[in-house]
């Protein structure tokens, strides 16, 4: 009889490939590359939407916390884990701009280093913690004092366990441990914001698709408490997220969503932004903005597309067809609803609302990467040099680049002040809690003194009523002025623009 030695199987559906161990050096590598986000945080001007986060985070007590929230309304109060989690790190860490901004590195890093560890390989590790290092899209909201680097970091967390739910061998201890990991990351993820919780039915549909039924029912058994206690944190949760659509909170209705702001989400998503020109002039002048721009856009989406497309072949041998289609399905119906509310409803959709979509982008790059390193000879190492170059010229734009600057607020805020300690009479036309973290004086009523007079959307015979200004300071017309106003008066009186910074003009009158 003839003996055949038979090939090794290759990972897939029915072999799944066993993960090596970190070793102690690989994870302290891995936490560096991690930490490697701490240069996304800044300390430059609070925006808008940070400014709100700044002001209910910065009062003394629970009580005064949740009456600030209240006051400011609209999405934020929809944040309810996250906005609690800011006021008590303001309690250690401070109010500062990098202080703020830092709260979400202690969920994003970790998270990362938990999705990494759940790779089969070490240069898949390293590729995963390489691709969320020179993530554009990472670094950017890595460094924003809002709730997206929890989703990403929860996200992750979520997808850490699921990996290795629904593939590894794992004692009990092991799967008590990654049960865990999941429950908290899917209680992070819904806490984060309403939106969270649209994100939070596709990892709950990927838990039921990757999951053995039989390990389903294991870990029924064994943590049905944790399971319990869960569901019912998130019944509290659905019946406050209901609670807040009943008092009309929202998000900014400003704009709408249409092809472009589609486009938008894309393009943010891949990390294309820190590339092309700064977000406020996109904002204001469209797409022709992104003219100057076309070549490393160009160069950086031919190189993405190579390493994705790598990626997406050595992902479907790790699982079924039938797999892959329910998980697109999962992922899909999510985003599909999303981008339906916003066509339907006074509501634009950004990239940053597909947040929890990163993770599944990290590991089909991450894939690509380990295989071109490996596999492809010098023309793969060299192509995914001049990747990773990319990424990481994209990252020190988002970071450095002055286009990118967020709304300048303090020095908007410091113009005014200047201008008051002169006795000028001083218009503030931009967000009032920008102002107020800022320190400005403001007036409501029109009287002035030595203080600034607000000028929100206002109307033509109440500007008409003001002291004539010496100086107007004006920021995002469509939001702070959308009858037109102030523009109107602006022009008829001949007051002409002296002076710029980041999403704001100041006007002053012509001599």
């Amino acid at each position: 009889m003839e003996q055949t030695t038979s090939e090794p199987a290759r990972p897939g559906p029915e072999t799944p490939e066993s993960p090596t161990r970190c070793s102690a050096r690989e994870m302290a590598l891995l936490w560096m590359l991690g930490l490697a986000l701490v240069l996304a945080v800044s300390r430059q001007s609070l925006w808008i939407d940070e400014a709100s986060t700044a002001a209910s985070s910065s009062q003394g007590s629970l009580r005064d916390w949740w009456r600030k929230l209240l006051g400011i309304g609209g999405s934020d109060l929809q944040m309810p884990v996250y906005m609690l989690y800011v006021w008590g790190w303001v309690k250690v860490a401070g109010a500062g701009e990098w202080a703020l901004r830092a709260a979400g590195l202690i969920w994003l890093v970790p998270g990362l280093v938990a999705m990494a560890s759940g790779f089969p390989r070490r240069a898949q590790r390293v590729a995963l913690m390489l691709v969320a290092a020179t993530s554009a899209f990472a670094w950017y909201y890595a460094g924003e004092a809002r709730p997206y680097a929890m989703q990403l970091g929860a996200s992750c967390l979520i997808f850490a366990a699921l990996l290795r739910l629904g593939r590894d061998e794992l004692g009990d201890r092991g799967q008590s441990r990654w049960l865990s990991g999941f429950l908290f990351g899917f209680l992070a993820l819904c806490g984060s914001s309403l939106l969270g919780v649209v994100w939070s039915i596709a990892a709950l549909a990927a838990a039921l698709i990757l999951i053995p039924r039989r390990r389903l029912l294991d870990l029924w058994k064994t943590g049905w408490p944790r399971l319990a206690l869960t569901g019912l944190l998130l019944l509290l949760l659905g019946l406050y997220y209901l609670w807040t659509l009943s008092v009309g909170a929202r998000a900014s209705g400003v704009a709408r969503t249409n092809w472009k702001t589609v486009v938008f989400v894309f393009y943010e998503l891949f990390g294309f932004n820190g590339l092309g020109p700064g977000r406020i002039e996109l904002r204001q002048d469209g797409l022709q903005t992104l003219r100057p721009y076309i070549l490393p856009l160009a160069g950086y989406c031919l190189l993405s597309a190579t390493v994705v497309t790598i990626g997406v072949r050595q992902a479907m041998r790790l699982g079924s067809s039938k797999q892959v289609r329910a998980l697109a399905l999962a992922v899909a119906v999510p985003a599909l609803l999303l981008l339906g509310a916003g066509f339907a409803t006074h509501f634009r959709v950004l990239g940053r609302h597909f947040t929890p979509l990163l993770p599944i982008w990290f590991s089909l790059l991450a894939l690509g990467m380990a295989a071109l390193w490996g596999g492809a000879g010098w023309m793969g190492r060299v192509t995914l040099t001049a990747w990773l170059l990319f990424g990481l010229y994209s990252c020190l734009s988002i970071r450095f680049a002055v286009r990118h600057q967020r709304d300048d607020y303090r020095d908007a805020a410091q113009y005014a002040k200047t201008a008051l300690g002169r006795n000028q009479v001083v218009w503030w036309n931009a967000d009032t809690e920008g102002a107020r973290y800022y320190k400005v004086p403001l007036d409501t009523d029109g009287s002035g003194g030595k203080r600034a007079i607000l000028t929100i959307n206002p109307q033509a015979a109440f500007l008409a009523s003001l002291k004539r200004p010496d100086a107007v300071i004006v920021s995002k017309s469509d939001i702070y002025d959308g009858a037109g106003a102030l523009a109107e008066y602006l022009a008829r009186n001949h007051y002409q623009v002296c002076g710029k910074f980041p999403a704001f003009a100041i006007w002053l009158a012509a001599p």
